[in-house]
């Protein structure tokens, strides 16, 4: 189905206020790290939260990917606008360098620190954070680069049974996966033909790569190997062209991709292994709705299916309470848009709790634990429950292969090695869910059936070690999670499942009704809902019935305009799969065409009437004090049909009439006048 972009209005119920005292709690809005980088250096780059968040809750009920993401952009777009105008203008009348972001409801700002606390005082900022810098998730200390010939398959592909997934014709075909990393060398001979970028023989960077490095981090020195704000990918550490190998590569015989005929697009966000919450939630903001390398003409269409975390932020280095939120905003709102948002469990295992740092403690993250080539966790993945932010909840949801990962690397462009880390173990994921999506290509755009296929087919693993009171010999646990990652045995998953929709149509037929059947297969018989919308956001059942094998339902009472239809079931495990939605255009109202509309009584009265064929259309008229003068049943036989009423022959004194057209229910009806002069 092709929808135009939906155009939202809002309007907003955040105050603005100038700059209006409240030194009594202004010190309260500024993180402590802001104060301590004010005491070494004049000017300070923070992030300003503004009060109030773009309400989302509707995206859930879009059908297809690019419908979620074109109204998530739209909200959030809009939303920003009008809460920051105000600071946006303050911060240009001051001169102060800015980055407005609309992915969350902050504005990236450095100054002195007389604004910062002009800013602080103001109604309409929620709080002041810091944006330190945060390094990438990697073990250095179990890189190598080795030698050795390419293998045949890959341990990880083997382990999670990818090869099989190919052979059954699915490799990741139409999906985009994303990555925020170091960087790409994206001409490596591995990466270079999945590059979105790449045609095969000219590259187009724009919408397929960005770069949210500006500056040198202040833990590294001298210049970037690569630039800074470059429009061409470019990878200044080697850990980004590792990550992406996992997910798509291939050359040869070096099957080291999961997914080798899905496209992958690019963000870096860390400058030589070091980056800032500011930088990752430009990336997110870049995946939501990429843009050309002018950073302009953003388009929700070019948004990824799932995007790939390999980074996380320890409070040792200025993550803390005060900005765990921007960025678990940024994580729900890409999510809500329908992107998988993949991240990596972290490093710092093996005891429990160790999971916490944003981004891996966030309920929306879908995090990943990392096993060896014995099939059991590895010493250093970080484990469960979540710790330092909001609830504790169970984590991580899945494990995959993460130790000795053989890939691609910067180095050149035929270059290969292994890394170690839980950034090894995302990327199988984010790859398992580009063949999931080949597969069942109405998963596209829905996090939720994604995740919990993977989740309900992984393979049972247990452990001796308990943590968080649940013990490691069941599942989920806070290890493993639910298990470690099976692509083949999800795909079969999903086929195992009681019920599945083979079609589903809908037509007009006469008689004002719709007519919607389906055909599924059933082996047990459990839920079924036929839904209709008007705008394809809001739906509702078209009416409530016991199941059958093949069904057949009439909307009786269709919307004017166009009707939107989709089929809904729910498996017994809870699982909601939706088919592809249907538009039928429907003609509720009588559309009517009088001329003239001032006649003399000697004339007649023409009408031009567009309505179902085979119709009856009543036609009363009515004088200026209500009463009905005269009545007409008109046959409709044409879609587009002409009458004409002659006056003459009626008795119509001069003076205004209605007349009201309706159909035989009198449900449905549009009123006209007319003039009749002597």
């Amino acid at each position: 189905m092709n929808m135009k972009y939906l155009i939202v209005i809002f309007l907003s119920t955040v105050c603005f206020n100038s700059l209006q005292s409240q030194n009594y709690d202004w010190k309260s809005k500024v993180a402590p790290k802001v104060f301590e980088q004010f005491e070494q250096v004049p000017n300070v780059e923070y992030m300003v939260q503004l009060n109030g968040k773009a309400d989302l809750s509707i995206a859930k009920t879009f059908s297809t990917k690019y419908e979620k993401t074109s109204y998530v952009y739209n909200v959030l777009r809009g939303f920003a606008a009008n809460s920051q105008r105000d600071i946006i203008n303050y911060c240009k009348q001051k001169h102060l360098k800015y980055k407005s972001f609309y992915i969350v409801n902050a504005i990236l700002i450095k100054s002195g620190f007389e604004q910062m606390k002009a800013l602080a005082q103001r109604n309409d900022v929620k709080f002041i954070e810091a944006d330190p810098s945060v390094r990438q998730d990697v073990l250095k200390r179990d890189y190598t680069i080795e030698n050795r010939s390419p293998d045949n398959l890959e341990w990880g592909i083997d382990m999670i049974n990818a090869d099989d997934v190919w052979n059954m014709g699915y490799t990741g075909d139409g999906v985009v996966v994303g990555g925020q990393d170091t960087g790409y060398r994206w001409t490596h001979e591995a990466l270079k033909s999945k590059y979105r970028g790449w045609d095969g023989s000219v590259a187009d960077h724009n919408y397929n790569w960005h770069d949210a490095i500006d500056s040198i981090d202040s833990h590294n020195s001298g210049t970037n190997p690569c630039g800074l704000s470059i429009k061409v990918p470019c990878d200044d550490n080697g850990h980004g062209t590792h990550t992406m190998g996992t997910m798509v590569g291939s050359s040869g015989s070096n099957d080291i991709g999961v997914a080798p005929d899905a496209k992958w697009i690019g963000c870096r966000n860390m400058e030589r292994g070091y980056g800032k919450p500011s930088t990752y939630i430009e990336c997110f903001e870049w995946f939501l709705s990429p843009t050309d390398t002018n950073e302009m003409n953003a388009d929700p269409s070019m948004a990824p299916d799932v995007v790939n975390n390999s980074w996380y932020c320890p409070a040792s280095e200025g993550c803390d309470n005060s900005n765990y939120s921007t960025m678990e905003d940024a994580v729900n709102n890409l999510r809500d848009a329908g992107v998988v948002v993949v991240v990596s469990a972290g490093n710092s295992g093996p005891n429990c709790s160790t999971i916490n740092t944003p981004p891996n403690f966030f309920s929306s993250s879908f995090d990943v634990g990392a096993t060896n080539s014995s099939d059991t966790i590895a010493n250093f993945s970080s484990r469960g429950p979540t710790a330092g932010y909001g609830s504790s909840i169970l984590k991580p949801n899945i494990a995959a292969p993460g130790v000795d990962v053989r890939s691609s690397t910067y180095n050149n462009d035929s270059s290969y090695g292994v890394k170690s880390g839980t950034s090894m173990a995302g990327p199988h994921v984010a790859g398992a869910v580009a063949l999931l999506i080949s597969a069942f290509p109405s998963f596209k755009g829905n996090p939720d059936t994604i995740e919990h296929v993977l989740q309900n087919s992984a393979v049972y693993l247990d452990t001796d070690q308990s943590c968080g009171g649940v013990d490691g010999t069941e599942t989920p646990n806070n290890t493993y999670g639910y298990g470690r990652l099976d692509i083949l045995a999800a795909i079969n998953y999903v086929n195992s499942l009681p019920l599945k929709i083979i079609s589903f149509e809908a037509e007009k037929i006469s008689g004002g009704k719709i007519r919607l059947y389906w055909d599924i297969r059933d082996e047990n018989g459990k839920v079924l809902e036929v839904q209709k919308s008007k705008n394809g956001i809001n739906w509702e059942m078209v009416s409530g019935f016991e199941f059958i094998d093949k069904g057949t339902v009439y909307d009786l009472n269709p919307f004017e305009g166009v009707n939107y239809y989709r089929l809904k079931i729910v498996s017994e495990d809870g699982l909601n799969t939706y088919s592809e939605v249907r538009s039928v255009e429907y003609m509720a109202k009588v559309k009517i065409l009088t001329y003239p509309t001032i006649i003399n009584n000697n004339d007649n009265l023409n009408l031009e009437i567009n309505n179902e064929k085979g119709n009856v259309v009543e036609l009363n008229v009515f004088n200026s004090e209500g009463i009905k003068i005269f009545n007409k049943s008109i046959f409709i036989s044409f879609d587009k049909q002409m009458v004409i009423i002659p006056i003459r022959e009626t008795v119509f004194a001069s003076g205004l009439y209605y007349l009201r057209f309706s159909d035989s229910s009198n449900s449905m009806y549009v009123t006209k006048k007319i003039i009749i002069s002597d």
